[in-house]
């Protein structure tokens, strides 16, 4: 009713300013409902269809800063509603004066009030999605068949979600708005790489050699029928899986000294196998495994490696197989049983060196 009533009012001052033709006139109105306020002071979108039409058509004709409130029993309006006798209001100074307050001097520098409500609030849909980061990584190896864009993409994930996650962890959001804009807009620094790659490995890990991890997380020995005895696995500080071996002292780099360790079938191992071939541009089943070493250590390398480089198109593109030449028959005289010297041939072109067996030191 309230909200009606302060249509009427601004449907009112709409033609007032039209007869009067004057584009500048500075309206002030009041209202005793801290609801209908806290509707107009707010968004349309906000609140139902019935009420946000009549908002929207009041503050097209008078500013939302424009409307204050005034006390119910100094508003003049409610005394018409109430009702009262001619004699009451002939003498009823509020009716034809309005308040004290109104003829003030300071009375347009009162400060601007914010109201909210939650009458005829629309009702949003809201619905929670849980997303487990290993779906999140099998999905970006299953729809991606390079192994760096997948490191990048998980990046960039990461990245918002430590954003968003800063964001919830302050009071006040202003405070992170312009960082955070310059941070998403910033190029995958080194330590980005490095987390989307540890995370993606102990994704793989996890799902492949669980129980050995659990087991050196305890600091207990793994099982004998594990394929991974032979290779004295260890725990680093990131908790990634690699291969003790020998060469703790030498002074290759720590990748190389302790590889981490891959399973035989698996995405991950497809990409980085295929990452490995392209780096070493298309080169062997024993360079794509030499480089690979640097850094991982596949089970059942040389095996997998070759399984994977027959998958290569390219390299079937520019290495086709070799057409064998069709035979003749042979010549009926040498196929055809007869006495010696039956047939005879001469040599036309001398003599021809021949080696009787191969080997060093052989000559002809």
């Amino acid at each position: 009713m309230e909200l009606c009533g302060a249509l009427l009012l601004a449907r009112l001052l709409e033609k007032v300013q039209n007869t009067l033709s004057t584009k500048e006139l500075n309206f002030t109105c009041w209202s005793d409902s801290k609801v209908a306020l806290a509707w107009l002071q707010g968004d349309t979108n906000r609140w139902e269809k019935y009420v946000a039409n009549r908002v929207a058509q009041i503050n097209k004709i008078i500013p939302a800063n424009c409307w204050h409130h005034v006390k119910s029993e100094e508003n003049p309006a409610d005394c018409a509603t109430r009702g009262l006798t001619p004699a009451q209001l002939l003498h009823f100074k509020l009716w034809w004066n309005g308040p004290d307050w109104l003829s003030a001097s300071n009375i347009h520098q009162e400060k601007l009030m914010t109201y909210t409500t939650e009458t005829e609030l629309k009702k949003a849909n809201c619905c929670a999605i849980t997303y487990n980061s290993c779906q999140v990584i099998d999905t970006l190896l299953n729809r991606n068949s390079n192994y760096k864009r997948v490191i990048r993409v998980l990046g960039w994930i990461l990245r918002l979600s430590n954003i968003g996650k800063q964001r919830r962890s302050l009071n006040s959001k202003n405070k992170l708005d312009e960082r955070a804009n310059n941070e998403v807009f910033k190029c995958l620094s080194p330590e980005d790489i490095m987390r989307a790659t540890e995370l993606i490995i102990k994704n793989t890990q996890n799902g492949y050699y669980g129980n050995e991890i659990d087991c050196l997380k305890k600091n207990r020995s793994i099982s004998t029928k594990s394929s991974l005895l032979k290779l004295s696995p260890f725990l680093d500080n990131s908790g990634i899986l690699r291969v003790r071996g020998r060469l703790g002292y030498s002074t290759l780099s720590p990748d190389a000294k302790h590889p981490i360790i891959l399973p035989a079938t698996g995405r991950l191992t497809e990409l980085i196998i295929r990452d490995s071939h392209r780096d070493t541009l298309h080169g062997g089943a024993r360079l794509t495994l030499a480089h690979l070493r640097q850094k991982f250590w596949v089970i059942g390398g040389s095996r997998t490696v070759k399984r994977e480089l027959r998958q290569c198109l390219r390299c079937h593109r520019f290495k086709p197989n070799r057409n064998i030449q069709l035979m003749a028959d042979l010549p009926k005289e040498r196929v055809t049983p007869s006495r010696p010297f039956t047939n005879k041939g001469v040599d036309y072109t001398g003599q021809v060196d021949v080696k009787i067996n191969k080997g060093r030191g052989i000559k002809t």
